[in-house]
């Protein structure tokens, strides 16, 4: 009988990336016949998609039980410990990982990405809890030298998603474009890029996606009328998806991609997509370093019409033959989750 499992991430928020790691997390665990518990932000619709149970990541008294009753913390996968977006946020991760220590439970840094940490208090305190876990695994080098600079030892994994199951890519021509709400967005980002794509794809269907409803739906229907106004006969669809399984049926058939989230480029990676990075934060400028591919500033003007223009020509070396073959090595977890 497997150990129980208490699972602690940006879950239950409906976003693409964070959904699709825990639903491969659970597979494994549901192999190793683990009891699993996460915490969420809507309990009731994790329950619904991943069969598995779920306390309110905001009720203390549930998550100091939930704590209690675990034998293994599993914090991750994605960006937990950074605050370029919120400084409340890495305060929480860090908290519930400091319990977990506190009551002599495991705790397993998932596949994170480390960073960006702002303020020397903030890298002091992260420092100190994340040295107490027990097993650190990070998706990138970048986060793997930030941890050996202040003296803990990690294990490079790729991210997850890289095992995610997908159709044949059968590349109809479409153009996908991916967005997100960011504060510091270019204001003539969405204008060039609108209309660039106009001027290069103007013939092509531009398919516009969204990863998470809260965040994105608003900005595709701001970036299909930019579009509009820029090539009004060009055809467009905003795609929001009713499953994961859709999103990625509908990536297998595009051509490109302009895509500021970081599993949204990883997707387009792994299919065989040209894509564009728009980075809003140091994950997708990682990545695309990773990858050696040019990558766009969300807060900065750029040069679209020469990147545009670049990546309609782009070609694929043996080196992403090479990683689109990559998978995540579970056997990692097993000792703590077995």
């Amino acid at each position: 009988m497997g150990k129980r499992v208490l699972i602690s991430g940006y879950i239950g928020f409906q976003n693409f990336g964070d959904d699709a790691i825990l639903g491969l997390l659970v597979r494994y665990l549901r192999k190793s016949n683990c009891s699993i518990t996460a915490l969420s932000s809507d309990p009731e619709l994790t329950k619904k998609m991943f069969k598995i149970n779920a306390k309110n990541y905001m009720n203390f008294f549930q998550i100091l039980w939930s704590i209690f009753d675990t034998q293994v913390l599993i914090s991750g996968g994605g960006s937990l410990l950074q605050n370029g977006t919120s400084s409340l946020s890495l305060l929480y991760y860090l908290a519930i990982i400091f319990l977990a220590k506190l009551f002599g439970k495991k705790v397993i840094i998932f596949a994170q990405g480390i960073g960006p940490i702002y303020g020397k208090g903030y890298q002091w305190l992260s420092k100190k809890i994340i040295k107490m876990c027990d097993l650190i695994l990070v998706r990138d080098v970048f986060s793997q030298r930030i941890l050996k600079k202040w003296g803990i030892h990690s294990r490079y994994v790729p991210d997850p998603v890289w095992d995610i199951k997908c159709p044949p890519y059968e590349p109809m021509g479409y153009v996908g474009v991916q967005l997100r709400n960011y504060r510091f967005l270019h204001p003539t980002l969405l204008k060039e890029l609108a209309k660039y794509i106009g001027v290069y794809f103007g013939d092509r269907k531009i398919k516009i996606f969204s990863f998470q409803t809260s965040q994105d739906s608003e900005l595709a229907y701001k970036f299909e009328y930019w579009l509009k106004a820029q090539c009004s006969d060009i055809a467009t669809e905003v795609v929001i998806p009713n499953s994961h399984n859709q999103l990625i049926e509908e990536f297998s058939h595009l051509e490109y991609l302009f895509a500021m989230r970081y599993h949204a480029v990883l997707l387009a990676l792994k299919m065989g997509v040209k894509v564009l990075p728009i980075s809003y934060d140091v994950k997708v400028q990682n990545l695309a370093t990773e990858f050696d591919i040019p990558y766009i500033e969300a807060c900065e003007e750029s040069d679209y019409y020469s990147y545009i223009r670049d990546l309609k020509g782009y070609t694929e070396d043996e080196y992403f033959e090479r990683r689109r073959g990559e998978t995540f090595d579970w056997e990692v977890l097993n000792r703590f989750v077995k």
